[in-house]
């Protein structure tokens, strides 16, 4: 009988539809939870690189570097980095994002 519809059926189908649904938001929110440690990790690396090399310059000079200029150094290279990793400048995080999307089985 064409007519009838079956609501267990009905229910079934309604309740894969939601279940899908809820997938794709559970994926959705893993996906960008890995774009942000993946440019978190670039920052954290790119404030290690500024460090490094700020320490490559000789100190001394006519005014001596006081505790706050170090200070205020270490806060801007943070600064920057945040920066540069928020223009994805370097690319690091995308390929970070690459490397963990094959491990996790989180697609790009």
């Amino acid at each position: 009988m064409p007519g009838l519809k079956n609501p267990s059926v009905e229910s079934s189908h309604a309740s894969n539809c939601r279940s899908s649904q809820k997938q794709r938001q559970i994926v959705q929110a893993e996906k960008k939870r890995l774009d942000s440690v993946c440019s978190q990790m670039e920052s954290i690396f790119l404030e290690y690189m500024l460090n490094q090399m700020r320490k490559t310059v000789p100190q001394g000079g006519v005014i001596a570097q006081s505790n706050a200029i170090r200070i205020y150094q270490d806060m801007y290279d943070r600064e920057l980095s945040r920066e540069l990793s928020r223009q994805k400048s370097l690319g690091l995080a995308a390929l970070i994002k690459e490397q963990l999307s094959l491990n996790t089985g989180v697609n790009k």
